[in-house]
């Protein structure tokens, strides 16, 4: 297919109407033959930890098998498509659930190589990526792999060849990331969806940046549990940190602060009235703009 016949394709089915769509999900065959299939047939092109998912929601499947389809949102699927993981580490005979003993398993950092496969529309897209655990530190790190191997880039070749033959079209990052207004995914309705939101995954996207995590929580002096998020420039210069500590009222504190360790917002989640969880959000710098402009009319006045 061309990619303006899969842009087509993906309008009829994840248009504002979805009953093409509903109509191809009510002939799913959900008995697993084709999982089955799909991990004969891999197993026949590489002796490397691999792993399968299917992307729609459990409970969606299992109202497809008895039949319940009233129970169904036609808007709230999850992600129509397969994932394929691959470690590209040599000398690893198991993935171990992909957490962190397989990381640790790895020396630390697994190089992964991860496809997707729609199940609407005959295409798929590729991503690679590492993933680290550090015990020590207590943190995981995602990031992009900037180049591969000559050993890792034969097999994401053959990888790439191997849905190819099967009748899948490869789109690159920048046509899957393609927006397109006509389109419609589970989280984005406002007509900002990507070919890689309604096709793959409206949920997860390449690895775009390095982003790194606590693993177990942290407890403050006050015994509030505190979790946090670094995102990094490729180059490895800290971007933003995220600092979340959570009370006992079930309050959530949120402070996030720049590559100088200066406050730039300030995010707080409470119940309030009858409202629950309801987000609250002081941006340092708009706030100081809109400081700065009242100051200046008022000088201005005066």
């Amino acid at each position: 297919m061309t990619i303006k016949e899969i842009v087509e394709q993906s309008k009829l089915y994840f248009g504002k109407n979805r009953q093409r769509l509903k109509k191809t999900i009510l002939a799913f065959d959900l008995d697993g033959k084709e999982y089955r299939l799909w991990n004969k047939q891999i197993k026949q092109i590489t002796t490397k930890p691999f792993e399968i998912r299917y992307g729609m929601f459990d409970d969606v499947v299992e109202w497809l098998k008895q039949k319940k389809f009233s129970e169904i949102d036609w808007r709230w699927l999850g992600d129509l498509s397969w994932e394929f993981k691959f470690l590209l580490n040599s000398g690893i005979e198991k993935g171990f659930d992909w957490d962190k003993k397989l990381a640790l398993n790895c020396g630390g950092t697994a190089r992964i190589l991860k496809i997707y496969v729609s199940d609407i529309v005959p295409c798929f897209v590729t991503d690679v990526y590492y993933m680290t655990y550090s015990k020590k530190e207590n943190y995981w790190e995602f990031g992009p792999i900037e180049k591969l191997s000559a050993e890792e880039q034969k097999f994401a070749d053959k990888a790439k060849m191997f849905f190819r033959d099967k009748g899948f079209t490869f789109l690159s990052k920048k046509e899957a990331l393609m927006k397109h207004e006509a389109l419609y995914s589970d989280c984005k309705s406002y007509g900002i969806a990507t070919l890689f939101d309604v096709l793959f995954s409206d949920t997860e996207n390449y690895q775009h940046n390095i982003k790194r995590f606590n693993d177990a929580p942290l407890r403050d002096p006050t015994g509030k549990s505190i979790h946090w998020n670094e995102n990094y420039e490729k180059i490895g210069k800290l971007k933003l940190r995220e600092e979340y500590r959570y009370y006992d009222s079930k309050n959530v504190e949120c402070v996030v602060t720049d590559s100088l360790g200066q406050i730039v917002e300030v995010k707080v989640w409470r119940d309030i009235d009858k409202l629950k969880h309801s987000e609250f959000r002081l941006d340092i710098l708009a706030q100081h703009k809109r400081n700065t402009a009242k100051t200046k009319a008022k000088v201005r006045t005066n």
